[in-house]
């Protein structure tokens, strides 16, 4: 039929139908990538759901956003004293969470976390203890090095149709990429 929606018997003699079978392929799920970049990200205060949503370009993609403990850019301490570009999550005493759910019909395969702990390899701070886990995953130790360099990370989520990332205490983020199917 390629591509019709509809098919026609001719004859020129009487004939029965007796059924008609219809085998419709299914398309092949193609996936699709996002970038999420808060390089332009100004500092400032502790993110709301509205201010997640526009940090994120108010994208037609997300349909909900939940947020707790994550900030514009980072304030005072760690290796990334005073800076924009970023997002971190968590503080001294908690835990930073942000969850991302997709439009309907938008199922996850991945992501990429661009990462860093929140401090930078010194002799105050000889190792990490900052973790990352995503939709309840196992955490692992954020990136850690002197330059504050980050690090992509990449969580695989199985069609899930959000990811939701949990600090333990501090880390920050710079860019998240998702890949998805519609």
């Amino acid at each position: 039929l390629d591509g019709a929606n509809y098919f026609e018997i001719v004859s020129g003699k009487r004939i029965t139908v007796t059924g008609i079978k219809v085998y419709l392929e299914q398309p092949e799920a193609v996936e699709s990538s996002v970038v999420y970049s808060f390089a332009d990200l100004a500092a400032g205060s502790e993110l709301t759901a509205e201010t997640a949503l526009a940090a994120f370009g108010n994208s037609e993609l997300i349909s909900a956003i939940e947020v707790s403990k994550v900030y514009q850019g980072n304030g005072s301490g760690g290796v990334h004293a005073n800076a924009a570009g970023m997002i971190k999550f968590g503080s001294s005493k908690a835990a930073g969470t942000l969850k991302v759910t997709l439009a309907t019909g938008l199922k996850i395969s991945k992501i990429e976390v661009k990462v860093h702990d929140f401090y930078g390899y010194s002799a105050d701070h000889p190792t990490n203890s900052n973790t990352i886990s995503v939709n309840g995953g196992e955490a692992k130790l954020a990136p850690y090095n002197e330059t504050g360099s980050h690090e992509v990370m990449t969580f695989e989520l199985d069609g899930a149709n959000y990811f939701e990332i949990v600090s333990g205490k501090r880390i920050t983020v710079t860019e998240i990429k998702v890949y998805y199917t519609k």
